[in-house]
């Protein structure tokens, strides 16, 4: 009966490890959900000044749409290894962004 005991007491530590685990992923899920809302509301007052200064989109090469992703992710508080595997989805995203305001 002892021995089934401590199973039992092994079994609580191992599930009580399990609910941290989910709750972990949990907030880093709204964490990265959050980031990346930060990022777009970023792209969209970046173009909308780009609209008012009437500067043309199609000026901008892909190193200065990577510059400037780049500064928007990192103020929407991406960690540096984020930011270096988001990149290239972020500049498709906020050429999407911008080709949607310059076309309406």
């Amino acid at each position: 009966m002892e021995s089934f005991t401590q199973l039992q007491n092994v079994a609580q530590i191992l599930a009580g490890f399990g609910v941290i685990t989910v709750l972990l992923a949990l907030l880093k899920r709204y964490a990265e959900r959050r980031s990346w809302q930060n990022f777009k509301t970023l792209v969209d007052g970046w173009t909308d000044s780009l609209l008012e200064s009437d500067q043309k989109i199609g000026h901008l090469d892909d190193d200065e749409w990577k510059v400037e992703c780049e500064r928007m992710l990192t103020d929407s508080r991406f960690s540096p290894l984020e930011i270096n595997e988001l990149l290239n989805t972020a500049v498709v995203v906020a050429k999407g962004i911008a080709a949607n305001k310059f076309l309406t």
